[in-house]
């Protein structure tokens, strides 16, 4: 039944990580240049004029490219597994651990962004040039608690399903 709450729950988070790759997720201003980093891409702004995109799989830095590289597979992964998830409702055990597997998938997605994000060491310690997190952060972090909130209510279901075959 796709018109359950958890099947809403599952889409939500899947729509929120394909958004997740088109917003920013943090910026990191340097003087009179700025990096800005959305899901997919960053854009470095050298001068007021001069605006440069450099695509996930071109980055300049090899550490870089492979971190950002692993966050959009994984981004793209997850949407596609959580739409998988959402049309195994004949079988609720196999999708509450598919749903666990979901948010482990999502859960290392957050890390691939955190350690893209952490450029240098002196960041963590609050030194010149820090970065800002800007609202897109946040989504990975929403579809995790989506995607639990689905599993709860897929574990109900199949509880309640349980109990009613008994009194039969």
């Amino acid at each position: 039944m796709i018109q359950r709450l958890q099947s809403v729950l599952l889409f939500f988070a899947a729509v929120l990580m394909l958004v997740a790759l088109f917003v920013p997720v943090w910026v990191f201003p340097s003087g009179q240049s700025s990096e800005q980093v959305f899901g997919a891409y960053t854009v470095v702004n050298q001068s007021e004029e001069k605006v440069e995109t450099v695509r996930f799989f071109d980055h300049p830095e090899v550490a870089h490219k492979v971190l950002h590289s692993a966050f959009v597979v994984l981004d793209v992964l997850s949407v596609v597994f959580l739409i998988y998830i959402i049309f195994g409702y004949n079988n609720r055990k196999r999708q509450m651990q598919q749903s666990l597997y979901a948010m482990l998938l999502l859960a290392v997605s957050v890390l691939m962004l955190v350690l893209y994000t952490m450029k240098e060491p002196e960041y963590l310690l609050g030194g010149e040039g820090q970065g800002q997190v800007q609202w897109g952060f946040a989504l990975p972090i929403v579809a995790i608690g989506l995607t639990w909130y689905a599993a709860r209510l897929i574990k109900k279901d199949d509880d309640l399903v349980r109990s009613s075959d008994r009194l039969r």
